[in-house]
């Protein structure tokens, strides 16, 4: 496999990193599932990240992060401003938390 253009390494490493402050900012290390998240694993494989290909270079397109037992701790204006910066973000599912 060939390199990646240096503005797409760059927008995957922008995505991986606003999520790992979205599961920083949502106390991840509580949540009931949490498969991948916060590893060096591709993002579109961590729980609940929906990308818009199977492969490496996908961007993400939608969070499902429904009965986690999401817990903010920063101000809920810090998270959603997080989650909403991925730019090709569609779809996203809390369902089940509070």
């Amino acid at each position: 496999m060939g390199s990646l253009p240096c503005r797409l390494q760059g927008l995957l490493f922008e995505e991986k990193n606003i999520l790992t402050q979205i599961y920083n900012t949502l106390n991840g290390k509580n949540w009931v599932k949490q498969r991948k998240w916060n590893s060096d694993a591709p993002i579109c494989i961590w729980y609940g990240v929906g990308c818009d290909d199977d492969n490496e270079n996908s961007r993400i397109t939608s969070l499902q992060l429904g009965n986690t037992n999401l817990e903010t701790i920063a101000p809920t204006k810090e998270a959603s401003k997080l989650i909403f910066s991925l730019p090709e973000l569609k779809y996203f599912d809390l369902k089940g938390d509070n």
